[in-house]
């Protein structure tokens, strides 16, 4: 299979133009629009404007800057639009007590973009007048802003603890606002009028009257006008209840084999008093020291980055509006184990890698486009190409050229390899990933058939090329999964790839027990030469960004990955794409196993 060059064929990219046109208004001055289609922008109109910091288009009756003006606590929040105007450094703020003859004072100037200035030198009970003028660096000024008015409420406002619902603690703070006001009293009650005028304050402590449930606070201030304020009330809830403890659900008290992340699952907590209940997820191995998950409304929690093989402990902490909370029981799981033989690859996936070689990587081929993939799924790879001793335990029968049980399996077709998978997958109780028909056979070997992929089966099943090559660069991105290409050929020897692979080079014209020269980053032997890998996709071209590749629909070769023990030096790169017919079956085609992982 390394005898000749295989002819790649290339794709014929094109290109577009398209022309752009620009649709402009043009604004006539008995107000009736025309819509003209113009290849650049043009000026349709002249600006007739007496104030050159005005905004374009603005008539009477109009206020560009969309001036608003609301209550905020014992202030007033004033806001404003941008307005386009070339120069336009400055925003000032006027204002004037609603109903006074005289002229707006200006109160402020907000510099730059900003567009929003908080007033809180105003007195309850009356009512403000704004409006806003735009300048430039020369202190001109655009015309004014229409004038918004609001009125300050001599009544004040209210909060028992920051306006929290419930509370656990019978001592509470009070906060008050009300412009101007000069005393206040207070009751816990809805009725202060016994109680007796103190000075004003924005704070001050409360003492809520025993028993559970629902308290009332109420206010009353005096000006300094002697006027007084209508009551004022707000309530909190005093619990000092905690909730239900949560009930755990799944995973079960000492559960193994747990598949990775893990779904923790719980019973919602019930609250006497009707307070909201949230949960915290604790989790840790051997004690649930640490806080995954804080604050959540719903009854279940996905946890990642766990380990595999782990005995981890976890409990639920629900927690009320008043910060009363319940505990649960703390119940034990262990994560699933890899399977014997094999490596978790994409743990934690979306993994991102660059499959194909740079141009400058000697020996490379044209088809080796670089390209960012995208792998979405965790799945296991087999440490080692299959053996003939895993090969005859399946299939009652070998074929292969170089025997030797710990060897490679060689001189298997395509479908023999798929046909392994599946029977493989049946006598371990998996579900098989490939569903094959209408074969036809040469002996033993199946030689043609009609094979779809499960690809959510939990099946012994092939690697797609980009998982190949994932698993193969190992996060490299060398010609080698141990470092770069010096010897394309045979001879000289290349000293990476004798530390990692079987070639032409070292191999004696025969294949080698597997795992015989050093894995790589990853724990994978073999990955470079020995025999070629069968991967699932039909060949074709590749390149752009792409997730979970698996190659083109149909094709007439199957993709054949890392190299053999009769290769160039060349043909054993992580990037090197070769195919051939899935029928064909030499002594130097093999196969490594994949899994998905449930």
């Amino acid at each position: 299979m390394c005898e000749g060059e295989t002819v790649k064929t290339g794709e014929e990219s094109s290109r577009r133009a398209r022309a752009h046109v620009r649709i402009v208004a043009l604004p006539i001055a008995v107000g009736i629009v025309f819509f003209c289609v113009v290849p650049v922008i043009v000026s349709c109109a002249k600006e007739n404007r007496e104030n050159p910091l005005d905004p374009a288009g603005t008539r009477a009756g109009e206020d560009p800057f969309a001036l608003r003006a609301s209550v905020s606590g014992s202030c007033i929040e004033v806001t404003w639009n941008t307005v386009g105007v070339m120069g336009i450094e400055e925003y000032r703020v006027y204002r004037k007590e609603a109903g006074s003859s005289q002229s707006p004072s200006k109160i402020a100037t907000v510099r730059g973009s900003a567009t929003r200035y908080r007033d809180c030198g105003v007195q309850a009970g009356r009512r403000y007048e704004y409006q806003v003028r735009a300048a430039d660096g020369r202190g001109r000024e655009s015309s004014q802003s229409l004038v918004v008015s609001v009125e300050i409420s001599t009544n004040p406002m209210l909060l028992i603890n920051s306006g929290e619902r419930y509370t656990a603690v019978e001592i509470c703070t009070l906060s008050i606002l009300a412009a101007g006001a000069v005393s206040m009293r207070t009751e816990t009650g809805p009725d202060p009028s016994a109680a007796e005028w103190q000075a004003y304050a924005t704070t001050r402590l409360d003492t809520l009257s025993t028993g559970t449930g629902a308290k009332i606070v109420s206010l009353q201030v005096k000006y300094g006008d002697a006027t007084v304020s209508a009551v004022v009330r707000d309530t909190i809830f005093l619990d000092q209840s905690p909730p239900s403890p949560p009930v755990l659900v799944s995973p079960s008290d000492g559960t193994t084999g747990v598949s990775l992340p893990p779904n923790l699952v719980w019973q919602r907590s019930v609250d006497g008093e009707g307070s909201p209940v949230v949960y915290n997820v604790y989790l840790g191995e051997g004690s649930p020291a640490a806080l995954v998950a804080a604050g959540l409304s719903n009854t279940s929690h996905t946890t990642s980055g766990l380990r595999r093989a782990t005995a981890y402990s976890w409990k639920v902490l629900a927690v009320d509006g008043a910060g009363n909370a319940a505990t649960s029981e703390v119940w034990s799981f262990t994560t699933q184990d890899v399977p014997s033989g094999f490596v978790l690859l994409n743990a934690f996936p979306p993994a991102t890698f660059t499959m194909g070689s740079p141009s400058s990587e000697p020996g490379r081929d044209s088809d080796e486009t670089q390209h960012q993939v995208t792998l979405t799924r965790s799945f296991y790879v087999s440490q080692y190409e299959v053996t003939q001793s895993e090969w005859e335990s399946v299939m009652g029968w070998n074929e292969s050229d170089f025997r030797g049980s710990s060897r490679p399996v060689e001189r298997v077709t395509w479908y023999d390899a798929v046909s392994y998978c599946n029977k493989r997958s049946q006598a371990e109780g998996l579900t098989p990933a490939y569903t094959i028909t209408g074969a036809s056979y040469s002996g033993n070997h199946i030689v043609s058939a009609t094979v779809s992929w499960n690809q959510s089966a939990a099946g012994y099943r092939l690697l797609t090329e980009a998982e190949w090559e994932y698993a193969c660069r190992a996060g490299t991105q060398t010609a080698f999964c141990n470092g770069g290409i010096t010897n394309i050929y045979c001879d000289p020897v290349d000293p990476n790839l004798n530390q990692v692979g079987w070639y032409c080079g070292n191999a004696g014209s025969t294949t080698h027990d597997v795992g015989g020269k050093s894995p790589n980053g990853w724990g994978l032997y073999d990955i470079h030469g020995n025999v070629w890998e069968w991967c699932w996709d039909w060949y074709g071209s590749y390149g752009g960004t792409v997730t979970d590749p698996t190659g083109p629909g149909s094709g007439s070769d199957r993709v054949l990955r890392g190299g053999s023990w009769g290769c160039y030096a060349r043909y054993c790169r992580s990037a090197f794409r070769y195919g051939s017919t899935p029928g064909a079956r030499t002594d130097d085609l093999g196969f490594r196993l994949a899994r998905n992982v449930p």
